[in-house]
């Protein structure tokens, strides 16, 4: 896929790892926005020529930015001091590894610097979506003293409250970090064979 920038946003970086996730946390505060102005609502639905497309994307973009922000804090906060406690050489490999001479063009590039950029975007995503589920509970749990969602209070509990907190809390505690130990791994075994 072709970069857009220079900044490496490919544009399924912007969707997966930006947009979708901000969408998800922007989701029940959008649904209150609407419910309180109709004419807002009105405007953007009767609207043809995708001007709420556009609000959703450039809303899911800011948010999702700031959950990404939120994410690295989580990654160099909890993830890099956990794999520090382990391995007393990994600001040392981390050092290293970003000093590697390779260039990233294709050819000359080890498969580990491929493979890392996959799971690099791998662990943006989880901590982005279980940053995103956080957010999102309490949108719904504001909307949801208005507006039931669901009928059945055990219901409401489990599918607005329960579930998405168990899975913010997976994805966060271990998903993401499983994806940060793979990285921490990789880029050792790059440092042993590369640094010179």
């Amino acid at each position: 896929m072709e970069k857009l920038t220079t900044l490496n946003l490919t544009f399924d970086r912007i969707i997966i790892q930006l947009v979708t996730p901000g969408l998800i946390a922007a989701y029940p505060y959008i649904l209150l926005f609407f419910h309180e102005r109709e004419d807002s609502k009105e405007f953007f639905l009767s609207n043809k020529d995708g001007i709420f497309i556009a609000f959703l994307i450039v809303i899911g973009l800011i948010v999702g930015l700031l959950l990404e922000n939120i994410g690295s804090r989580i990654e160099l906060h909890y993830y890099d001091r956990k794999q520090k406690e382990k391995d007393s050489g990994f600001v040392d490999t981390w050092q290293k590894f970003l000093q590697l001479p390779i260039k990233g063009d294709g050819e000359n590039e080890p498969v580990g610097h491929g493979y890392i950029r996959n799971i690099l975007f791998r662990m943006k995503f989880e901590l982005s979506v279980g940053v995103a589920l956080l957010f999102m509970v309490v949108g719904l749990g504001i909307y949801n003293a208005d507006n039931t969602i669901f009928k059945s209070c055990y219901l409401n509990l489990l599918l607005v409250y329960v579930l998405p907190i168990a899975l913010s809390l997976y994805l966060i505690l271990f998903e993401g970090y499983a994806s940060a130990k793979i990285l921490g791994e990789t880029r050792k075994l790059l440092v042993i064979k590369y640094y010179k």
